[in-house]
């Protein structure tokens, strides 16, 4: 049996690929899901994310991702202290991996055990590696 990969994703958006995946464990919390809800109802970015998709994307959550409880804590450096709730899920869950489209998160680089990481370079390591 392969190792079990636990991941935070930021941008739950990429979500359907890693669903099929077995030996993936996605862990969220209550506020990615308010956020993805609040960002994609964003007119500007309904051109990328239709009603449909997002209604899709939320059934995935509720149906795969794995829901922890977790303390929104500050953490220094970040750009957007609403971030920090995401490094919080991440040393809560003890995951492996945060994947993020954000900049100044992937400039970290990493968060205690946590590697941060984009999904494309997830993607590469994990299925074209």
């Amino acid at each position: 049996m392969p190792k079990i990969i636990k991941l935070v994703i930021d941008t739950i958006a990429k979500l359907r690929v890693l669903c099929a995946d077995e030996s993936i464990l996605i862990v969220c919390c209550e506020k990615n899901v308010e956020e993805f809800i609040e960002v994609s109802s964003r007119e500007k970015l309904r051109k990328y994310v239709n009603k449909e998709a997002a209604a899709e994307t939320l059934e995935l959550i509720r149906r795969y991702a794995i829901k922890a409880d977790v303390e929104n804590v500050a953490v220094r450096g970040l750009n957007d202290p609403k971030d920090s709730f995401l490094f919080a899920l991440a040393d809560t869950a003890n995951v492996d991996f945060l994947i993020t489209g954000d900049n100044h998160l992937l400039s970290l680089q990493r968060h205690n055990n946590t590697v941060i990481i984009s999904f494309s370079d997830f993607y590469r390591w994990r299925y074209e590696g």
